[in-house]
């Protein structure tokens, strides 16, 4: 039984309220990671992501268990399409999908290869810089 999606998945908006859609790829990718925990018994709709939280994020741990820069990527990517399956309430407030996805960061920036900074780090060094 694949995972069901709900409408508003294609209907999402970015914080101006202006309508914010992803690839088909992307889409298809998402789709792909919900069916898989569809598949595992873990999650089938909206409602089963929620009351599932604690097995459904072990499920993620125990797929990629390492805490390198690859597997927390693939975590993350996970959690990612968990988020795009949801509801725009849900995702805005926070969640244990939310708060785990705050303890498996980047170690280092994809582009500049330095050390990851965490936004409000990073805000409150450019404010410096600034001044």
């Amino acid at each position: 039984m694949p995972f069901t999606l709900d409408p508003d998945v294609f209907t999402k908006t970015d914080k101006d309220g202006n309508p914010r859609t992803i690839s088909e790829r992307s889409q298809k990718d998402y789709q792909g990671k919900l069916n898989t925990l569809a598949k595992n018994g873990l999650a089938t709709d909206r409602q089963s992501l929620k009351k599932n939280h604690k097995l459904v994020i072990q499920y993620i741990k125990n797929a990629y268990p390492g805490d390198d820069e690859n597997s927390r990527h693939k975590k993350r990517f996970f959690l990612y399409a968990i988020f795009w399956g949801m509801d725009e309430a849900y995702v805005k407030k926070s969640n244990p999908y939310h708060t785990y996805l705050k303890k498996i960061p980047p170690l280092r920036n994809s582009v500049t290869g330095t050390k990851w900074v965490p936004l409000k780090k990073f805000r409150e060094q450019e404010k410096q810089d600034e001044e």
